[in-house]
Formats: C-alpha cells, sequence, structure tokens
C-alpha cells in the first residue's frame, strides 16, 4: 500500500500502533517509497471534515525523512546519538577483531539466547563483532537476522508475563523491574542478561521493542531518583506524598492504612500504622522516599 499509494497509504496506517512499531524497524526502506513531495502535501494535514489526523509529519519514520527544518530538540538529540556512536567506535566497541557467533532456535528463542550471551565474557561482549542466525536459516548476517533478533528477544523478555518486569501504573507501555521477580528462579542471571541484551543493542546499533519508565533510565545512568520520578511509575501515589510533603499531618498521626496484593494469585493483606517521624522526611528538604 505504501509503495503503491505513497503518503496517503502511510497517513492511513499510522494508527496502527503495532504496525508503526514494526515500520519503524525498517523507517529508512518504507520512507523511500514516499516521495518528498508529498510529505508537504496539505491533504495529510487534515481530514476531509477539517479536523486534525495523524500526519506523516508526526510518525517517526517521516520525521527522519523531513529534514528541510528540523525541529532544535531533533537536531540535539540525533547530534548526541552520533557522538556516542562515535565514542563506542573510537575506544572498540563492537569492532572486532573477535566474533559473537548466536545460532537461535526460534522455538527457543530466549533460552539459546541465555546459554550463549552469558558464556562470553564481559570483554567479548564489548568487542566482539555480532552475528546471528537462525537454526534452518542459514545465511550471510547483513544486519537483518541480528535487527530480528533483538526485536524478539526484546518482546520476550520484557513481557511482564515471565515476572521479571510489569507494567508502570500510569500505562501499559512502559516497563520497570517488578517486586515479584525475587520469586523468579535464578532472576539475578536474568537481570544480568537483560544488560548485556540493552548494552549489545546500544553497542551495534539495534532497536529494542521496549520502554522503561524514567527513573529506570536514571537507574541505568547513576543519577540519584527523588520524589519528582515517583510520578513516572504511580501519578496519584506520587500526588499524594507530595500533598504529605506541602501540608501540615500533625493531626494525622493516628492514620491506619491496608493495603491487599495478589502474589501468584494467593490473597494478602498488609496493615501498617502511619507514625508521624516516618513521614517528618518529607516535610523537611530530603526528597527520598523511605
Amino acid at each position: 500500500m505504501i509503495r503503491t499509494e505513497g503518503g496517503s497509504g502511510l497517513a492511513r496506517l499510522s494508527g496502527d500502533a503495532d504496525l508503526v512499531m514494526l515500520l519503524s524497524l525498517f523507517e529508512d526502506e518504507v520512507m523511500s517509497y514516499v516521495p518528498p513531495h508529498a510529505l508537504l502535501h496539505p491533504s495529510y494535514c487534515q481530514s476531509p471534515r477539517g479536523s486534525p489526523v495523524s500526519s506523516p509529519q508526526n510518525s517517526p519514520g517521516t520525521q527522519r525523512a523531513n529534514a528541510r527544518a528540523p525541529a532544535p530538540y531533533k537536531r540535539d538529540f540525533e547530534a548526541k546519538l552520533r557522538n556516542f556512536y562515535r565514542k563506542l567506535e573510537t575506544k572498540g566497541y563492537g569492532q572486532g577483531p573477535g566474533k559473537l557467533k548466536l545460532i537461535i532456535r526460534r522455538d527457543h528463542l530466549l533460552e539459546d539466547a541465555f546459554n550463549q550471551i552469558m558464556c562470553y565474557s564481559r570483554k567479548d561482549l564489548q568487542r566482539s563483532k555480532l552475528y546471528v542466525s537462525f537454526v534452518g536459516e542459514e545465511g550471510l548476517d547483513y544486519s537483518g537476522p541480528s535487527r530480528e533478533f533483538f526485536f524478539l528477544v526484546s518482546r520476550e523478555l520484557f513481557n511482564p508475563y515471565y515476572g521479571l518486569f510489569e507494567y508502570s501504573a500510569n500505562d501499559t507501555y512502559t516497563v520497570q523491574i517488578s517486586p515479584m521477580s525475587a520469586f523468579v528462579d535464578n532472576h539475578h542471571e536474568w537481570f544480568r542478561f537483560s544488560g548485556r541484551i540493552l548494552g549489545l543493542a546500544l553497542i551495534h546499533q539495534y532497536l529494542l521493542d521496549a520502554f522503561f519508565t524514567r527513573p529506570f533510565y536514571k537507574g541505568l545512568l547513576r543519577i540519584p531518583c527523588d520524589l519528582s520520578d515517583l510520578e513516572y511509575l504511580d501519578e496519584e501515589f506520587h500526588q499524594s506524598l507530595q500533598w504529605m510533603k506541602d501540608n501540615d499531618i500533625e493531626d494525622m498521626l493516628d492514620l491506619t492504612f491496608t493495603v491487599n496484593e495478589e502474589v501468584f494469585r494467593t490473597d494478602h493483606r498488609k496493615g501498617a500504622e502511619a507514625w508521624g517521624s516516618q513521614y517528618r522526611c518529607l516535610g523537611e528538604e530530603q526528597e527520598g522516599v523511605h
């Protein structure tokens, strides 16, 4: 459709979130089918009734293609990204001469990836060139199999079904480490594996089908979190704590609360007393959550 109809086909498909995410993996190839003059056509900015709709300028693929007048933040981000990759190459990351060969069975994707990646040393993972092949699909890896591998393994690894990660309270698009991960067998090694997947994706410039919360990113960068970051995990909980921080709660020292949690389909009830000493830190300069 995109090849034959150009920008109009892209505009109709841009509302499909799953398709847009998939197309973003091949945005250079996709955008090559859209004629440059089509990006500026007014029919792609308004619907027939005059109401705004998703336009090519708003889609990730078209943002890169429409480089005539890039936004300042877009230029800054791409410049930082190029500088980051340049530094990795300068330091020899992913440049060889060693080779990291992964032979993956599609029906045992996570198992094969875990067993093979965890066998390599940290130095080998950082320096070696990466080659991925799927069993029964032998051929040279010119980034296609590797790109698909990272896309598929990230969809599995960061899926809340496996218990390592969970959706944040705000939406079902960003994930964070799940408190229930402590019940997963060998969970420390699985988190080490997750970190290695993130590192390999950065070194070899591949996309992951995963979006993390702001505190998670700050944790990766070893940037301290504060109370404001809680808003990106649970907006209502953040508002409650912020209110207690900004207001006098002396008359609420006898406040009690109960929390019901379901752990592996077993209901647990936890009670606690909100003693004033536990909340005094909220009224001071400290913005930590104790």
